[in-house]
């Protein structure tokens, strides 16, 4: 059951501590797939099985086996996320595991960004190999390493191999000259101007194949690539024929002046709806700009209830059909409504098959358009904001003040934008830090350095603080001129708090490290003390002055045993230890779990036996830097083992003698029962006997009274006969040797029953058995608890005009209850308390025979054999006997 749950854990998984700790286990909201996968994989490598629960994600820690991997976590909403698990087995100071602790990160982003990373790889080798724009890579010496298709083809080569050569023999098959017509020589070409480190975009030039005949129109651009480290490393040229773009640029551009001239909005898209033009009335009707357009779908702009025009329309282009003056609604950015006249065209290729339609819509509700301009700021604002996540992000202008918010700037300080655009941004520090002038501090020194850095309380506009992690970065145009700062915050409070906690954890870790109850004794990897704790000072009469830095654990060992220990721990893994320092730490330094008795040397020269558990200490790169030896002293064990191998030692004298005189008094118990049973039965016989014969030889000289007496004397005799032979059976069922097998009850059941049911073959009674009854038990001694129980069902259900009695079992994994069920006189509950002990009875002899005995025999075998037997009744409502085995 989950101890310890943290604030992170309540984060990742949406539970509270409460709803978690001593109900649920970390299996609990784990997926239940990977865990039947990981105890399957680990049965395997184990050779062992293993439950796919919580056992599953312990197995390995539970064996002093480091264990990390990644797991599906289920939150409280059943929302799922990837998880990276480590586990550690917690032990106590005896190496028992007392728990265990799973500290798990969540693995979503990475997965996301390794998963991104892969397919953009992909995607990028796809690009490049087949735009249509050529592509060419160099080295740093102008050789020619890489080209796209389009760059082959360009070039006239027919594989890479036939194309690495040096950039200027192309000298021979190519002229380049610029717009003017002017010719560059090969250092002017734009790769040797991009080796010597200028960066081209869209470098225009005329190229001309030697002999082809041919002039074509080129766009250059190219960089050179660098390493992580800033070091060049390759040189990129991409170049794309633009003759036929350039002549079709003049006459779109006065067709675009015709267009964004118009008071119309002029709206271009495809035959999927996606918007791929969006002229400047388009803007100021709609109020949304190109930008925010092109390459969305027109159905943006359409209100609810009018969907459907779009289709109809859309229908009617694919046909080659225009659609004029139809007036609809439409949505503004700003959620009103516009009512238009639109007139829609289909667009025709070349072949002429209809690629998509031009749309003018005219504002036709006489209000007056607002123009949604687009900030400068909007660009530069998105390239900063991609890929950040919880962070409040803000643009200030050179004095600091804030002229951009956004939404996450407002969840985390509480202000609107409204509230704050405009204001110093010293308003987010505390008063303190505002005297001190840390805000203007901050500026300077991030157009000084180009960023600052800083942790600290900031204040959110309800007034409550927050322990935040800043970052400023200057912002500066091409020329280097600063233009203003980004500000970059995050609420950092949770990692300020679990901060503070592992120092307060890590106090109480250094409390309990300094504890007098046992040694610590940490060295470094050579075995030099490096700490020595107050309990080893204690225990070894040394001050930590005294050992630091100058000896090893092993000067403070028993020196013949840190021989024996290094001879025996050679043969055992099959390599030579020496017995010093080695043979203390050599399982350990091999990850091995080490603990072990030994004998340490006070300073006064004085012994004491220690255990001894020792673990190697690593760095991040799982290097050895020392070792960690806490010892305890085992000297008040070994006392007390002593004193309980005496104390057995005395026990066991006073078994054999205890057995002798039970086995005296056996004998005894054995000679006694003889002698009831011969001196006692012999008279008993006789007064039967002649009470019989007086019945037959005398019977006419006897009154009616004088028949009574002889047949009350008769029964009297008999019934002491009867008493002689229960109590035999008691003392026999006490002494007798048992024996255990495998017993079928059912079977054995059914014979007491059908034994009784010959007896009074007339009665309307019925047995009730349970099929497949098995028990491991002394068979003589289940058939007298079964006779006996049967027999005083049977005789308590004689008066019912039906009886019924039911012999079954309940119970599961191993604990079986038996049970006699009847639906006879019953007894009352009261007096349960005297159903088994010998001649205790609950029913006059009148009305029910028998000796009492019966019970108390029952209750004899069951506790023989660990049981127990109990019973329950009702008066006149019958009886249920429950035993166990």
């Amino acid at each position: 059951m989950i101890q310890i749950f943290n604030v992170g854990a309540e984060r990742m998984l949406g539970y509270t501590a409460v709803e978690v700790l001593n109900k649920l286990t970390p299996a609990d909201f784990s997926d239940p797939l990977e865990l039947v996968a990981r105890a399957q994989a680990l049965s395997v490598e184990f050779g062992t099985p293993i439950a796919p629960g919580f056992e599953a994600l312990v197995f390995k820690a539970s064996r002093g086996i480091e264990d990390i991997y990644e797991l599906t976590r289920i939150r409280k909403d059943h929302t799922r996320y990837p998880a990276m698990l480590s586990v550690t087995s917690l032990r106590d100071p005896q190496n028992t595991i007392i728990g265990y602790l799973l500290i798990g990160t969540d693995n979503t982003a990475r997965k996301q960004v390794d998963d991104a990373l892969r397919k953009s790889e992909a995607q990028l080798q796809t690009i490049v190999d087949n735009i249509s724009e050529a592509v060419v890579v160099s080295d740093l010496n102008g050789r020619l390493l890489h080209f796209n298709h389009a760059a082959l083809d360009l070039l006239g080569y027919a594989s890479l191999e036939e194309g690495r050569r040096h950039f200027g023999e192309l000298a021979d098959t190519f002229e380049l000259s610029g717009i003017d017509g002017a010719a560059w020589p090969v250092d002017q070409w734009p790769l040797a101007r991009i080796l010597r480190g200028e960066k081209l975009h869209d470098l225009e030039a005329r190229m001309r194949r030697i002999g082809a005949g041919w002039e074509r129109l080129y766009s250059f651009s190219g960089t050179l690539a660098h390493d992580a480290g800033g070091k060049p490393v390759m040189a990129v040229v991409t170049f794309s024929d633009i003759t036929e773009r350039q002549q079709a640029e003049s006459a779109a551009l006065l067709l675009a002046a015709i267009v964004e001239s118009s008071t119309d909005a002029v709206i271009g898209k495809d035959l999927n709806s996606i918007i791929t033009s969006w002229n400047a009335a388009a803007e100021r009707m709609f109020g949304y700009s190109a930008d925010e357009m092109v390459g969305r779908p027109i159905t943006l702009i359409i209100p609810t209830g009018h969907q459907n025009e779009e289709e109809e329309i859309l229908s009617k282009i694919k046909r080659g059909e225009r659609v004029e003056h139809f007036e609809t609604q439409r949505l503004r950015k700003d959620g009103g409504l516009i009512s238009i006249s639109v007139t829609v065209s289909p667009i025709k290729d070349s072949h002429g098959r209809v690629i998509g339609a031009s749309k003018v819509a005219r504002d036709i509700s006489g209000r007056k358009q607002i123009e949604n301009e687009l900030r400068e700021s909007e660009e530069r604002f998105r390239l900063l904001v991609e890929g950040v996540h919880e962070y409040a992000i803000i643009l200030l202008d050179l004095e600091g003040k804030v002229v951009s918010w956004n939404a996450g700037a407002e969840r985390l300080k509480g202000f609107k934008a409204d509230e704050v655009i405009g204001r110093s941004f010293s308003v987010f520090y505390p008063p303190e830090d505002v005297a001190a002038g840390k805000p203007t501090m901050e500026l300077k020194a991030a157009a000084k350095q180009g960023r600052w850095e800083d942790e600290g309380w900031r204040i959110r506009a309800d007034g409550t603080r927050f322990w935040a992690n800043v970052l400023i970065t200057a912002l500066k145009d091409n020329a280097g001129n600063l233009r203003g700062f980004s500000k970059l915050t995050r609420d950092i409070t949770d990692r300020k708090q679990a901060e503070d906690a592992l120092l307060k954890a890590g106090a109480l870790q250094r409390a309990i490290f300094d504890s007098a109850n046992f040694s610590s004794i940490a060295t470094d990897a050579k075995g030099v003390i490096q700490i020595f704790n107050v309990g080893a000072e204690r225990m070894l009469g040394y001050t930590a002055t005294e050992v630091m830095n100058k000896i090893t654990p092993a000067d403070i060992s028993d020196p013949a045993e840190l021989i024996a220990r290094a001879q025996a721990l050679s043969l055992e893994l099959g390599t030579p230890i020496t017995p010093g320092f080695e043979a203390l730490v050599f399982k350990a330094s091999r990850g091995i779990e080490d603990i072990y008795e030994l004998t340490y040397i006070r300073k006064d020269g004085s012994r004491f036996p220690a255990v001894v558990s020792v673990t190697a200490l690593r760095d991040a790169q799982d290097a050895i830097i020392g070792y960690l030896l806490i010892g305890t002293d085992n000297a008040e064990r070994k006392r007390a083992a002593a004193v309980i191998r005496q104390l057995t030692t005395d026990l066991e004298q006073r078994v054999v003698e205890r057995t002798a005189q039970l086995q005296t008094a056996n004998k005894e118990l054995e000679a006694f029962c003889y002698s009831v049973s011969h001196d006692l039965r012999t008279p008993l016989r006789s007064l039967d006997g002649f009470s019989q014969a007086l019945l037959e030889d005398c019977s006419e000289k006897l009154d009616a009274q004088g028949h009574d007496y002889l047949r009350r004397i008769r029964a009297g005799s008999q019934r002491m006969g009867q008493l002689i032979d229960d109590l035999l059976n008691l003392s026999r069922v006490s002494r007798g040797e048992m024996s255990r097998e495998l017993v079928d009850v059912s079977k054995m059941a059914h014979e007491v029953a059908d034994e009784l049911r010959a007896t009074a073959p007339e009665r309307d009674a019925e047995f009730v058995v349970a099929d497949g009854l098995v028990a491991q038990t002394d068979p003589r001694l289940l058939r007298i608890v079964l006779t006996n129980l049967f027999g005083n069902a049977w005789k308590f259900t004689a008066k019912q005009p039906h009886g019924r009695i039911e012999f079954g079992s309940t119970g599961e994994n191993g604990n079986t209850e038996y049970f006699m069920r009847d639906n006879g006189a019953g007894f009352d509950q009261a007096y349960a308390g005297k159903l088994f002990g010998a001649f205790q009875r609950l029913h006059a002899a009148k009305d029910f025979a028998g000796t009492g005995i019966g019970l108390a025999t029952v209750q004899r075998i069951i506790q023989r054999q660990g049981g127990r037997v109990w019973a329950e009744g009702k008066v006149e409502q019958g009886a249920t006997f429950h035993f166990t085995l």
